[in-house]
């Protein structure tokens, strides 16, 4: 099923520690497409800070297996894996780990924001600008983060 999607990445250095966070507007997609939304997006964002010796997380077995193998999905998905792949055929070290959805709160948080807030994309310097509703919601991110960090195979 289809609906108004977004996605949200946060990038970290060696230790789990927020580096920056982004998150992007989709169009209408499944859950599945905005899976490999976010990884072609989060692909292009970590160019950006860095070259080699990258990780990047997915909580999608499917898109995970399909950019790692090579494997053919459906046609419009294959455009948007082609892409990353070709991204990443740049990056000198890079590695795809399966993560389970419920160690990744941060960046989940990140893309429901997107879908509150106008506007097609967002990025984050500071942890503390990602949530700056209230100080209470940063120091609970902040705390997510840990969790995120502890529970994550770093």
């Amino acid at each position: 099923m289809s609906k108004k999607a977004s996605c949200g990445g946060v990038a970290r250095n060696e230790h789990g520690e927020w580096l920056k966070g982004f998150s992007y507007a989709l169009s209408s997609c499944s859950a599945k497409m905005a899976e490999a939304w976010v990884i072609l997006k989060g692909i292009k964002f970590v160019k950006t800070l860095v070259s080699n010796n990258i990780c990047f997380e997915c909580n999608s077995k499917m898109i995970t297996y399909a950019i790692s193998q090579g494997a053919r999905l459906d046609s419009t998905m294959n455009n948007i894996l082609d892409a990353s792949r070709r991204e990443l055929s740049n990056i000198r070290s890079w590695h795809l780990g399966l993560v389970p959805r419920d160690i990744n709160h941060a960046a989940d948080h990140l893309a429901k924001m997107r879908t509150r807030q106008k506007g097609d994309a967002a990025y984050f310097e500071e942890l503390k600008a990602a949530f700056f509703q209230t100080k209470e919601v940063s120091q609970l991110v902040q705390v997510v983060m840990k969790i995120d960090c502890t529970s994550s195979p770093w």
